[in-house]
């Protein structure tokens, strides 16, 4: 992003301010469907140009002016917008699927404006899956598999552009109504200190225990990922503190960047805003938002579980200690002084979950909470007006300027979207998936659990969901899995892209701050994520996994899986905390095989399961241990010597 000041600084961010004050009007007045999208991806796509440049070589500052090409670019853009905007209501939408050239012209400019945008923004990934789309529309009739019609350029652009459900369908639809307000809430949070209160908060929690560092960023990670959105951003943001003083601890520089990788992609599953994902996933499927927060929550529970115990059981190999807290750094003086943050927070979750607001709403009157919390701390601690007025305007644009590549991903997976449905691709593909897997449920979920992740490689979560939920969902929900089980599992399998090479970046992230080996810190990431990858499966077979069943049954899957993911750690990691320092080979491969069957059965299998693997892990070396201590010298000779 273009490091920008004076004027062109001060009138981008008067556009920036006008842009949030607009999403707040939109979020509790009624707007025009279409009127709204447009303005709103018109808004966004401009500060895109004026906010990225063209190109940036590796190593190279940002740019800080802006250049006459993107200053014609936003001006495009502007004309373009705004002619679909002023003109659709009252002519375009009368047009009925014949536009006019002119119609056409602003169309085929909006989405070479979204490609360009997807590409400064997020690198050229995914702008070549959007182009990929496109030349399929046009020409997917002469592919041997997966064919289609092919459609003209008039078809093409009606659909993509005058209908909702192309580039203004329902993804763009979430954006434009409240995920832009959830940035910049998020903005404001960790410009108000956000960021350091969830640190000290990992470090008051978990500091001072064995392999602390390590278990700093995984709270850390998991608390500022679900509001950030971006997997890469939350290993630069949390990493750059965290990776050193794991490596100072004792941690290998591999292993540190690994934790750092996986915990940052948690973040994109860990309820309540899933890095937007949740809002999205919830108009799609058409279920309420805390119906999503509650399915996700186990899953995700379970994800840092695996992750604590990795590092735990890695602290306990390296015999590594925890880090010296400040013992005034206490919780409870940690939440009264950041009140500011927390009382927002608790506005948020309370209107979303328990009075069942729409997100729209919920966000509006949290942002007027947060502002009223930010005046009433700042006048206490002796501040300015001019002041506190400054702090809020600096993280309302900021919060602009971050959500410009979140709305315009949003437009090109829109593109994507609209593709399937004008062609019919996804069912296509869901067709040829079944015919693959011989419609054998397991062998299925193995097919698209590799496509999900090789669709996200390189791609932030938002887009990332839309797509794979779009083409790739359909064919699990054909076999009788719940809709929920299936977009969860789809969504994971890409997120796993991450920890997996060759295009693992945000693994890679981490391993250039910690100095490490880029595979070896992918690979290690992988592995330590090995159990959520168990209960992806676990979730589609067993539904009290998301909250579906009995109470008995949610309460079985619960303690059976805690159990089991323990005793995979232990198989994985070759290493039992409290109990064995190390396994042979034969025992690793059967804790790691009862862990499995714990966590993909549920009832007497999954409790017998439990049992052993209790048994097998805590009580039989916790009576081996009383036995010894109460042995005479002798026979705990006999017995070493045995």
């Amino acid at each position: 992003m273009r490091k920008l000041t004076g004027l062109e600084r001060k009138i981008l961010g008067a556009v920036a301010l006008c842009a949030a004050l607009f999403q707040m009007y939109a979020a509790v007045v009624p707007v025009e469907t279409y009127v709204l999208r447009c303005t709103h991806l018109t808004i966004f796509m401009s500060l895109a140009f004026l906010l990225y440049p063209a190109s940036k070589r590796k190593g190279e500052e940002p740019k800080t002016g802006i250049p006459l090409t993107d200053k014609i670019l936003t001006a495009i853009v502007l004309v373009a917008g705004s002619y679909c905007v002023y003109f659709y209501p009252t002519e375009i939408a009368d047009r009925l699927g014949d536009p006019t050239n002119l119609d056409m012209l602003m169309g085929v400019l909006i989405i070479v404006g979204i490609v360009e945008t997807t590409r400064r923004t997020v690198g050229i990934v995914f702008p070549i899956l959007v182009c990929l789309s496109l030349a399929y529309s046009f020409w997917g009739n002469y592919l041997p598999v997966l064919s289609s019609r092919g459609y003209s350029l008039t078809r093409v652009i009606w659909h993509q552009m005058f209908t909702t459900e192309g580039v203004f369908g329902t993804t763009i639809g979430v954006t434009s109504s409240y995920v832009v307000l959830f940035v910049i809430f998020g903005v404001m949070m960790k410009n108000l200190g956000g960021s350091e209160f969830f640190m000290d908060l990992a470090k008051s929690l978990v500091g001072k225990f064995r392999g602390g560092p390590a278990k700093m960023a995984i709270i850390a990670s998991a608390s500022f990922g679900t509001i950030s959105g971006s997997a890469v951003a939350n290993v630069v943001g949390t990493g750059s503190f965290t990776i050193p003083l794991m490596k100072r601890s004792g941690y290998t520089p591999h292993f540190a960047g690994a934790v750092e990788a996986s915990a940052s992609i948690g973040g994109q599953i860990m309820p309540p805003v899933m890095g937007s994902v949740a809002f999205i996933m919830a108009e799609i499927l058409q279920v309420s938002y805390a119906r999503v927060c509650l399915a996700a929550f186990l899953p995700a529970v379970f994800y840092y579980t695996s992750l604590f115990l990795a590092v735990d059981s890695e602290a306990v190999k390296l015999d590594l200690k925890g880090i010296e807290v400040d013992r005034a750094l206490t919780v409870k003086k940690l939440l009264l002084s950041h009140w500011v943050i927390l009382l927002p927070l608790a506005v948020l979750v309370t209107l979303l979950l328990f009075m069942a607001w729409s997100p729209a709403q919920s966000v509006f009157y949290t942002i007027l909470t947060m502002l009223a919390s930010v005046v009433v701390d700042g006048l206490k601690k002796g501040k300015s007006v001019p002041t506190i007025a400054r702090e809020i305007y600096d993280a309302a644009v900021e919060g602009v300027f971050s959500s410009a590549m979140v709305v315009c991903l949003v437009a090109g997976a829109g593109i994507v979207v609209g593709t399937i449905s004008l062609t019919g691709v996804g069912l296509k593909f869901s067709t040829m998936l079944l015919t693959l897997s011989g419609s054998n449920l397991l062998v299925l979920l193995v097919l698209t659990m590799i496509a999900s992740t090789v669709l996200g490689m390189g791609m932030p979560s938002t887009a990332l969901y839309i797509v794979v939920s779009t083409l790739l969902a359909p064919s699990i929900i054909s076999l009788g899995v719940p809709a929920l089980s299936a977009h969860l599992f789809v969504f994971y399998s890409g997120l796993m892209a991450g920890v997996t090479p060759p295009v693992a970046v945000p693994a890679y992230v981490a391993a250039s701050i910690a100095n490490a080996n880029p595979y070896n810190t992918a690979i290690t990431a992988y592995r330590i994520s090995i159990p959520t990858l168990i209960v992806m499966y676990a979730f589609v077979y067993n539904p009290p996994f998301l909250f579906i069943g009995s109470p008995v049954e949610i309460i079985d899957v619960f303690v059976s899986t805690l159990v089991s993911i323990y005793a995979i750690i232990c198989g994985l990691q070759n290493c039992a905390p409290y109990h064995y320092r190390s396994f042979n080979p034969i025992m690793r491969l059967g804790l790691i095989v009862l862990g499995v069957t714990g966590v993909l059965t549920v009832g007497v299998l999954s409790v017998a399961t439990t049992v052993v693997l209790v048994a097998w892990l805590f009580a039989l070396p916790f009576l081996k241990n009383r036995m010894q201590s109460n042995a005479t010298p002798s026979e705990r000779s006999n017995s070493n010597g045995a």
